[in-house]
């Protein structure tokens, strides 16, 4: 496998000799100063250039072969199947090389550059011929740090739950184990929002670090009266409580795939068997599993003032009606 050295020398080789592209960056985890570089990470690449340099890249596609020897390629543009979520006008080629390189490399118009780098702080400049990128860029992971934690988002969080709990035991009960999966899944997906926020929240403790709050400590005690006069069983009551927020100014990697690392043994162990899901009785023991972990860090969460809604209960008595 070629080094990054080597990769980024055939990649500046080629632009530099080409007219037509303008301006380079690199993207993605590569391009993450926070992230622990191994041999496996793409190359994330960005070619610009004017449209009708593109649509002429586009027509002959030969230059590609500067980069390696190609043994499998996708196009996401051309496909029919799987639409493409880029903007228009962009080109994107999908590149897996015989020594075990990966390379994405996307053309995209000159005109965009602003709106580029309005919406990926992620970036790196590897050449810029005219002064095209703002200046002092640094590359930010900001865009992938462990979202906000409020009293609404930690009550849709459980709401979205419990809501996908109930879906994927109906599944079950019919022994329809693909579409099961599908809610499982999602539901393992919500699961993981929950223990980013655990993470997140350990790690504050452990740096000292201020709780950001919307409403000033100070003044809860004067407004405390107001919640004396909301029905205290409705979940969405005002709650001076939910005026707190917390902001976390870190990643847990694509696809939470750090987030073992900050969990204990037990935690790991626990979250994995949730993946066993071949058949009924493993599909229902995810769905089990994968509420007792939730139920038991939602609970944690309440130790920072945070009111856990009532979901888990209705939604299981309903489940109970389906059983009977």
């Amino acid at each position: 496998m070629r080094s990054e050295e080597e990769v980024f020398y055939t990649i500046l080789e080629f632009a530099n000799a080409t007219k037509a592209v303008r301006l380079v960056t690199l993207e993605g985890s590569r391009a993450n100063s926070h992230i622990k570089k191994d041999r496996f990470q793409d190359y994330d690449i960005s070619f610009f250039a004017t449209p009708s340099d593109i649509e002429m890249l586009k027509t002959d596609e030969r230059w590609l072969m500067h980069f390696g020897e190609c043994v499998m390629m996708q196009k996401p543009e051309s496909m029919e199947l799987f639409p493409p979520d880029l903007r228009e006008g962009w080109l994107s080629y999908l590149m897996l090389f015989s020594d075990g390189v990966r390379i994405d490399l996307t053309l995209i118009p000159l005109d965009d550059v602003g709106f580029y780098f309005a919406h990926d702080k992620l970036v790196r400049v590897l050449l810029d011929k005219d002064n095209l990128a703002p200046n002092r860029l640094v590359a930010s992971d900001s865009d992938f740090w462990i979202p906000p934690l409020t009293q609404r988002s930690f009550e849709d969080c459980c709401n979205e739950f419990y809501w996908l709990y109930h879906n994927a035991f109906k599944e079950i009960i019919r022994d329809e184990i693909l579409s099961a999966n599908f809610y499982l899944n999602a539901m393992r997906e919500t699961l993981l929002i929950l223990l980013s926020w655990r993470v997140g929240l350990k790690t504050m403790k452990n740096k000292k670090c201020l709780k950001h709050r919307n409403i000033a400590h100070q003044t809860l005690d004067s407004i405390k009266t107001l919640q004396d006069t909301l029905d205290s069983k409705n979940p969405n009551a005002h709650n001076p409580k939910n005026s707190l927020t917390y902001h976390f100014h870190f990643s847990l990697g694509k696809h939470s795939k750090f987030l073992p690392q900050y969990l204990s043994k037990k935690s790991r162990k626990n979250l994995y068997k949730s993946f066993h899901l071949g058949a009924k009785k493993e599909a229902k023991k995810s769905l089990k599993c994968l509420d007792r972990i939730f139920h038991k860090n939602a609970k944690k969460l309440c130790k920072y003032d945070f009111t856990y809604p009532h979901y888990r209960r209705n939604v299981k008595r309903w489940c109970e009606i389906l059983e009977q």
